[in-house]
């Protein structure tokens, strides 16, 4: 059932990249750009940070791609995957992430929220084996 993680990982990174160049254009003083992790970590290497986005993000798409797991599992790791895609695809073109969500005193956007979403996911569909 590898269709479900591929489709909603495509979703994920296609509808997250479209909101960013939608919000980065109609609403530029809205958005920031991040171009360390999570709350600007690193931002003075922002090629590192692509690096390892990189390399995370391809050891994930192998093992989630590869591993047999239930379709609840498949949705989180696409989810997962989706939006890491669209953060780290975003890191190597661009140099930075754009975050368009307040929340508190930090900004998000909709991969960051997908990987949030998978996560938990996982975790809860652990606790009912």
């Amino acid at each position: 059932m590898k269709l479900i993680s591929i489709a909603a990982a495509v979703f994920t990174a296609a509808a997250d990249l479209k909101i960013k160049d939608v919000m980065s254009e109609l609403a530029p003083g809205e958005v920031i750009y991040n171009k360390g992790f999570a709350a600007n970590r690193l931002d003075s290497r922002p090629r590192l940070v692509a690096l390892v986005s990189a390399v995370v993000t391809a050891v994930c798409a192998g093992a989630f791609l590869t591993t047999k797991s239930h379709p609840g599992e498949e949705l989180a790791n696409g989810l997962i995957l989706g939006g890491a895609i669209s953060n780290t695809s975003e890191r190597i073109a661009r140099g930075k992430v754009t975050d368009y969500i307040p929340l508190g005193k930090y900004v998000y956007n909709i991969g960051d929220f997908a990987i949030y979403a998978g996560c938990l996911i996982k975790l809860v569909s652990s606790w009912k084996r």
